[in-house]
């Protein structure tokens, strides 16, 4: 009737877990951005609201940022800055 579960042997749910605990090392939450240009999580909101801040994603109902993603846009904002006006 039902459907079968099948467990994983611990060796591969191991590695499961090793592999997205390293996917997710490349990423960082909305605080943590936050934290790291030293703004506020609301800014980090507003950036998001006009289309001017880093790439991100959602899993959840959660935000993420890829590293980096987030260091290429601030070297493409060195970029524009860099610009003759």
């Amino acid at each position: 009737m039902g459907q079968e579960i099948k467990y994983r042997p611990a060796e591969e749910s191991q590695a499961v877990s090793d592999s997205l605990l390293s996917l997710f090392s490349n990423y960082i939450t909305k605080f943590e951005l936050a934290a790291l240009m030293e703004v506020s999580d609301r800014t980090i909101d507003r950036w998001e609201q006009f289309g001017i801040g880093p790439p991100r994603i959602s899993i959840g109902g959660r935000i993420f940022y890829n590293r980096q993603k987030i260091a290429d846009w601030i070297a493409a904002k060195e970029k524009e800055a860099q610009k003759p006006r």
